[in-house]
């Protein structure tokens, strides 16, 4: 029988530093928004980012179940399609306003409702989810299993503390927002929105 919680399956230090990168996230968006200093907000920024790229590479050094040529196409595949979504939802959908920080104009913010947010409220969640997908398919790695279970589960936290708590102090539209658009799973409607906007330009509504 394999043992899912021996020292092949799980490395808890990978784990928790991996974890450690979205509480870091979540500190940083609330010093954001309660208005720290910007050498405050990029160190939490930093770290998060440090934290999360050295997790996500540390989890493939460990032992790996073999996997065909063809599994690691497809792995590949995934992979690219993952970072086409979540560049598309992070960076390149969002205008230049979105990213602006709560405390330097919390009056003007509003959401962004076109393309992949005209489809569920927080897109990246699923785009993450398959990007660890692809990663499993193209690397084996054993850890990342539980890590990866782990670290997409730490996200959907994430969005919950959003959703429920600072997103709605930090864009002022966030409540309609909420009422016109599904905040995981999409619907009838809200796939059509985003089929429609997926080629619109950069506005806020």
């Amino acid at each position: 029988m394999i043992n899912l919680i021996g020292e092949n399956f799980f490395h808890p230090g990978i784990t928790l530093l991996g974890t450690t990168a979205f509480l870091l996230f979540l500190a940083w968006e609330y010093a954001s928004l309660f208005g720290a200093g910007n050498i405050i907000n990029s160190i939490f920024k930093s770290l998060s980012i440090t934290a999360g790229v050295a997790a996500h590479i540390l989890v493939l050094t460990g032992s790996q179940f073999p996997r065909s040529l063809e599994a690691s196409l497809i792995g590949a595949v995934i992979i690219c399609l993952a970072g086409y979504l979540l560049y598309r939802s992070l960076i390149a959908e969002l205008p230049r306003e979105t990213y602006t920080s709560a405390n330097e104009k919390p009056a003007l913010r509003k959401t962004y409702q076109q393309g992949t947010y005209a489809l569920v409220r927080h897109p990246a969640l699923w785009w993450y989810g398959l990007f660890l997908t692809g990663l499993f398919i193209i690397s084996g790695s054993k850890w990342l299993i539980i890590s990866g279970t782990v670290w997409w589960l730490a996200n959907l936290l994430l969005v919950v503390i959003e959703d429920i708590y600072l997103y709605p102090l930090m864009f002022k539209d966030y409540l309609s927002y909420k009422q016109k658009t599904p905040m995981l799973i999409p619907n009838r409607k809200s796939l059509s929105r985003c089929l429609e906007t997926w080629s619109a330009k950069k506005t806020t509504h």
